[in-house]
């Protein structure tokens, strides 16, 4: 009976193991890895993959949950992201379904 409680705790973490080590993308960062080719934000001036996201509309972010959680919160159209790259902000319009 112990013998099937160990083998499932160790499946678990081969399959842990084998998620995590396929891409990298699971664990949330501020740092911008890539743009989508159809991204807008792509176009923003002064965004650039390797930038770490600091501020957004004037709030501090600590984590990527911060990122999600301010730019719902925005109801005026356009974000103003501060990077670590550059101290000047980067106004980003938000595009919807029915502006494209």
């Amino acid at each position: 009976m112990a013998a099937g409680a160990t083998f499932n705790l160790i499946l678990g973490l081969i399959i842990s193991c084998i998620l995590i080590g396929v891409d990298g993308d699971f664990v949330g960062t501020r740092q911008i890895l890539r743009f989508y080719d159809t991204a807008v934000s792509n176009t923003a001036d002064g965004l650039m993959a390797g930038d770490e996201i600091l501020e957004i509309d004037g709030k501090h972010v600590f984590s990527d949950y911060d990122i999600t959680y301010l730019m719902q919160r925005n109801n005026t159209g356009a974000y103003h992201i501060s990077t670590s790259a550059r101290a000047a902000t980067s106004p980003i319009k938000r595009t919807t379904a029915s502006t494209i």
